[in-house]
C-alpha cells in the first residue's frame, strides 16, 4: 500500500511557513490522493506530492508568484506520473528501460563496439530487439523523474537550475550539474534536490 500523508505531515516536512503551504495547497498547488473521502476525514498525500511540497517550499522563500509555483509543481507532477504510466516497479527499472530505448535508436550505423556501448550507457545487458523509440521528450521525462528519485534516496546530488527570461518567463532544468543562463535572464537560482528531498528518505 502507497504511503500517505496528512497535510500537517507535508507541511512539516517541507519546511514551508504553515500557513502559506496551506494557503498554497487550497489553490491546488499541492494535489491530495484521489480516493474519496467520508465525512470530515481529513485529506492524504502521496510522497510525490509531499517531495513536490519540499520543491515548491524552497522555491517559495525567493517570493516567486503563487502562478510560477504552481507551473513548477505541475510540470515537477509529469515527471512523478512515469512510475504509474509505465508500470515501473522503482527509479532502477525506469533508467534501465529509457536507457535501452536510448541504446537501440543510438547505436546504428556507429563503429563502436555494441558490448561497450551498452556497458558505458550504464545497461545490465546489451539489448537485442527493436520496437518503436519513446515519443519525444518521453526520454527526458522519464531520466527527470529518475533523477529526481535519485536525489530523495541519497543514490546521487541532483540540483534543479531555475531562470527567469528576459521577459519574466520561468525555465527549470534537472540534472547531476548547475546549468547556468545561456543568455539574458532577470533571476537564477539553484536547489540542491539531494538536500531538499532527504527528509523524504
Amino acid at each position: 500500500m502507497a504511503i500517505e500523508l496528512s497535510l500537517s505531515q507535508v507541511i512539516e516536512l517541507s519546511g514551508g511557513r504553515p500557513r502559506r503551504m496551506r494557503q498554497l495547497a487550497n489553490e491546488g498547488v499541492f494535489i491530495p490522493t484521489e480516493a474519496e473521502r467520508t465525512g470530515r476525514a481529513a485529506r492524504l498525500y502521496p510522497v510525490s506530492e509531499a517531495a513536490i511540497a519540499c520543491i515548491i517550499a524552497t522555491i517559495d522563500e525567493f517570493s516567486v508568484t503563487t502562478s510560477v509555483l504552481a507551473g513548477v509543481a505541475k510540470c515537477l507532477r509529469g515527471f512523478y506520473r512515469v512510475q504509474s504510466d509505465y508500470g515501473f516497479k522503482n527509479h532502477h527499472e525506469g533508467k534501465q528501460f529509457a536507457l535501452r530505448d536510448f541504446y537501440l535508436h543510438t547505436i546504428g550505423g556507429s563503429n563502436v563496439d555494441p558490448d561497450e556501448y551498452a556497458t558505458a550507457l550504464g545497461l545490465a545487458e546489451r539489448p537485442r530487439a527493436g520496437g518503436e523509440p519513446l515519443a519525444e521528450g518521453e526520454f527526458r521525462r522519464i531520466m527527470d523523474w529518475v533523477e529526481l528519485e535519485q536525489s530523495r534516496t541519497g543514490e546521487k546530488v541532483h540540483w534543479m537550475s531555475l531562470r527567469a527570461s528576459s521577459e519574466g518567463e520561468w525555465q527549470f532544468y534537472v540534472s547531476d550539474h548547475v546549468i547556468a543562463p545561456d543568455g539574458p535572464c532577470k533571476g537564477f537560482m539553484v536547489l540542491n534536490l539531494g538536500e531538499i528531498l532527504s527528509v523524504l528518505r
